[in-house]
C-alpha cells in the first residue's frame, strides 16, 4: 500500500510540472494577454539568472534527484520481481498443479475402464509431460492397445522415481502421477495373466499376478489412500487363492471410500460378500455387503450388466436364507437393470431372473405362478422404474 502511496504522489508531481509547463507555454506566446506575457518573461528571466547564479548547487540537486529515482526504480523492480516470484509464481505453480491433478483424477477412471475392456477411445495424454513414455502409454490405453504398454510404463516410472528426487517442488503431483503409472501396470500385468496359450501358461500366469501385486503394492507405498490399487490388489489376491489378504484389501478399498459412490466401492462390497458366503455360507453379513455395493453404485452405473448382476447375486443369497419376498423384488430388480441393454450379458441376467421368478412362485403355489404373469410381473417393475 505504501508504494502504492508513493507511485501516485510521482504521478501528481508530474502532473502538476506538466501542467504548470502548458500554462507558461501558453502565457509566453500571449494567449492569456499582454500582461500575462511581460510577467511570463520577467519570471522566466528571473528564474535563469537564479540558475545561472547558482549553477553548482542545482546541478548537484539534479543529480542526488536523478540518483534516487534511479535506486527507487531499482528497488521497485527488485521488488516486483520477488514478489512474483515468492508471491505469484508459486501460487500460479499451485494453481497449475490443482488443475491437472483434477484432470488426471478425471481421466483416471476412463483408463481404469479402457485396460478393463480395451476398445478405440480417444486418445489420453498425461496432464503433465514429465515423463514422454507415460504420455505414450496413456494414448495406447486409449486406443485399446493396453497389452503393448508395458515398455512405456515401465520407463515412466522409471523418469518419475528420477523426478521425485530432483523436483521436491512437483512431488505431490510426480507421487500422483507415479501411484497412477504402478497401477495401471499393475493392471496391464493381471489383465495379460492366463491369455499365453503357450506351455507353461500357467506358471507365467502366476508370475504375471505376483508382479502385478508389486506393482500395486508400490502404487500404495506413495499413495496409501489409493482405494482402486487396493481393490485391485484384492483381485489378484482372490485369484492367487490369498482370501485373507484380498479380504484384507476388500475392506480398506470400503472404509477408504467411506461416504461416497463409486464403481470402486460398489464392487469392493460385491467381492466382500462372496468372500464371506465362501468363507461361512448361510451368513447374513453377505446381504450387508451387497446392500452396500447396490447403494454405493453411481448413477451412471445403475442400469448395467454389472448392476444386473449384483442384484441377482443379492437375490440369490437372499432365496438361500429364505427371506423369498425379498428375493423376488431384487431379481425384479436385476431385471430393471439390465432392461434397457442389448448385449449376450443383459440377455443373461434377464433369463436368470425370470426363471428364478418362475420357481419361486411355482414354490409358492401362488395363483399367478405362470411364466405370463411373471413376465408381466416384471415388465410391471419395469413400467414402474
Amino acid at each position: 500500500m505504501a508504494a502504492w502511496g508513493i507511485l501516485r504522489l510521482i504521478g501528481w508531481f508530474v502532473a502538476g510540472v506538466t501542467a504548470l509547463a502548458c500554462l507558461v507555454t501558453v502565457s509566453a506566446l500571449g494567449v492569456l494577454g499582454v500582461d500575462a506575457a511581460h510577467w511570463t518573461a520577467a519570471a522566466w528571466s528571473d528564474i535563469r539568472a537564479f540558475l545561472t547564479h547558482n549553477d553548482r548547487p542545482v546541478t548537484q540537486l539534479v543529480s542526488v534527484t536523478g540518483v534516487i529515482g534511479t535506486v527507487f526504480s531499482g528497488g521497485w523492480a527488485v521488488y516486483k520481481i520477488w514478489h512474483f516470484a515468492e508471491v505469484r509464481m508459486p501460487q500460479r505453480i499451485a494453481e497449475f498443479l490443482a488443475h491437472n491433478d483434477e484432470r488426471l483424477d478425471a481421466i483416471r477412471p476412463m483408463l481404469i475402464a479402457a485396460v478393463e475392456a480395451p476398445g478405440t477411445t480417444k486418445p489420453m495424454r498425461a496432464p503433465i509431460a514429465f515423463v514422454g513414455p507415460l504420455n505414450d502409454a496413456m494414448r495406447r490405453i486409449g486406443f485399446g492397445q493396453a497389452d503393448a504398454t508395458e515398455g512405456d510404463l515401465a520407463r515412466a516410472i522409471e523418469g518419475l522415481e528420477k523426478q521425485r528426487a530432483t523436483a521436491a517442488l512437483y512431488d505431490a503431483q510426480v507421487r500422483r502421477q507415479l501411484a497412477a503409472a504402478h497401477l495401471l501396470r499393475g493392471m496391464v500385468l493381471t489383465a495379460q495373466a492366463g491369455l499365453d496359450g503357450r506351455p507353461g501358461a500357467a506358471r507365467s500366469a502366476a508370475e504375471r499376478d505376483f508382479a502385478a501385486v508389486d506393482h500395486f503394492s508400490a502404487a500404495l507405498d506413495v499413495d496409501p489412500s489409493d482405494a482402486d490399487a487396493l481393490f485391485y490388489r484384492g483381485l489378484v489376491w482372490a485369484r492367487l487363492g490369498r482370501t485373507d489378504a484380498a479380504e484384507a484389501d476388500f475392506q480398506k478399498a470400503v472404509e477408504l471410500t467411506a461416504g461416497r459412490k463409486g464403481v470402486v466401492r460398489a464392487r469392493a462390497n460385491y467381492c466382500l460378500a462372496i468372500l464371506v458366503q465362501n468363507r461361512s455360507a448361510g451368513s447374513r453379513a453377505t446381504l450387508t455387503n451387497m446392500a452396500q455395493a447396490i447403494a454405493s453404485l453411481p448413477p451412471e452405473h445403475t442400469h448395467s450388466e454389472e448392476a444386473g448382476e449384483m442384484h441377482l447375486y443379492r437375490a440369490a443369497t437372499q432365496e438361500r436364507l429364505g427371506y423369498v419376498a425379498a428375493a423376488k423384488t431384487s431379481y425384479q430388480d436385476a431385471a430393471k437393470a439390465v432392461h434397457s441393454l442389448d448385449s449376450r450379458r443383459a440377455r443373461v441376467a434377464i433369463a436368470a431372473a425370470e426363471a428364478a421368478l418362475r420357481r419361486l412362485n411355482q414354490k409358492s403355489e401362488s395363483t399367478d405362478a405362470t411364466p405370463a404373469a411373471t413376465s408381466a410381473a416384471i415388465a410391471a417393475a419395469i413400467a414402474a422404474a
